[in-house]
């Protein structure tokens, strides 16, 4: 074989293979083929939130949903479930064909306490749109006629001193109605009516007073013309309190440098005329370990308001020297009656921020 043929033959080679990877190398285009049809169930539920609307407490509810099925396939049900015990829902078949509708029963039962109400049902189904499904209950439990509020908790009551709330009595959707009699359960309350009346709305003042230090309970009896509500009764729970002597009852340090001096200001309601200096005392509970305890540097003594009892302590206390959590006691004497106060101290105590030189700062 001459150099010539050799050449030829290699030449050939070379194009063969290069239209091989060309053609290897382009895109390859097929016809695409449609895949089946996937069945999918489609859930429907008609109406998609219960609203009850306004029902009396205690009263049993009863009303349906319509789940249907809109899609192709077979729609299946399961864990149907209530966010409380006063509700039931029922669903007598929980596959249902293409175009097929099943009623839901629900029943309910509203509290006994007027309020609002909000619950829920909830299911899972096989629908990839929605495969949790919830219908919301939504209503309100209240009276045709309701004492607004529905209880009165009084705090602080100050011995042998009236203390008045106002309570109304209010009907749903301006329900007329009259009040017959109001009573209270004994003689530390008393209900006087407000002249103030308009349609459907009542307005009645409740004082509470005793001279006995602690927690007092009764009620209040309104006796209306209603039918559906001819009594309504009115809890009423009161604490007698004995006013503080000294106030605050506490005092607290915030943010205090060490060794640093502060004024606290002291309120004394009752206090004989030779109340001094000598009868207040500082002492340290808790410091930081090292540290000097607390210091009262000065008292100021002054008498204030129209009692001649009344005084403002001004204290000048100066916190322990080192950083941390300290507790002192504030003790105060010579009240009559031999009668000691005890005001607890509280300082958190932090050291002074380092200022930043110049040589700590990067420059850009």
């Amino acid at each position: 074989m001459n150099r010539w043929s050799l050449w030829a033959i290699t030449g050939a080679a070379v194009i063969a293979v290069f239209i091989t990877f060309v053609a290897l190398s382009r895109p390859r285009f097929r016809l695409a083929v449609p895949s089946p049809t996937v069945k999918c169930p489609i859930v429907r539920l008609e109406p998609s939130t219960l609203d009850i609307g306004n029902v009396e407490p205690g009263t049993e509810v009863k009303c349906s949903v319509e789940v249907a099925n809109d899609g192709d396939g077979v729609l299946r049900i399961a864990n149907l479930r209530t966010s409380c015990g006063c509700t039931t829902a029922i669903l007598a078949d929980t596959q249902l064909a293409s175009k097929q509708l099943e009623w839901m029963s629900v029943s309910f039962r509203a509290p006994i306490e007027s309020g609002e109400i909000n619950h829920l049902i909830t299911f899972d189904t096989n629908d990839p749109r929605r495969p949790h499904v919830s219908v919301p209950i939504r209503g309100r439990s209240s009276w045709q006629v309701e004492c607004v509020p529905g209880a009165l908790e009084i705090h602080g009551v100050a011995p042998n001193k009236d203390h008045t709330e106002c309570v109304e009595l209010v009907s749903q959707a301006s329900y007329a109605f009259s009040v017959r009699n109001v009573s209270a359960s004994d003689d530390q309350i008393t209900v006087a009516a407000d002249e103030r009346v308009t349609e459907g709305r009542r307005r009645y003042r409740v004082t509470v007073r005793s001279n006995s230090v602690g927690q007092h309970c009764g009620y209040v009896s309104f006796t209306t013309d209603s039918v559906r509500r001819p009594e309504i009764v009115l809890p009423v729970t009161f604490w007698v309190e004995e006013p503080s002597l000294v106030s605050p009852r506490q005092v607290i340090i915030s943010s205090a440098h060490p060794g640093e001096a502060r004024f606290v200001a002291l309120k004394i309601r009752e206090a004989p005329l030779d109340f001094s200096r000598d009868n207040i005392s500082l002492e340290t509970e808790d410091a930081p370990s090292g540290g000097l305890p607390f210091r009262l540097v000065s008292a100021a003594i002054r008498r204030i308001g129209n009692s001649a009892n009344a005084v403002l302590v001004t204290l000048k206390i100066e916190v322990p020297n080192r950083e941390g959590y300290s507790r002192g006691i504030i003790t105060i004497n010579g009240l009559g009656s031999d009668r000691v106060v005890a005001v607890p101290v509280a300082a958190l105590i932090r050291a002074k921020s380092q200022p930043i030189s110049s040589e700590d700062v990067g420059e850009d």
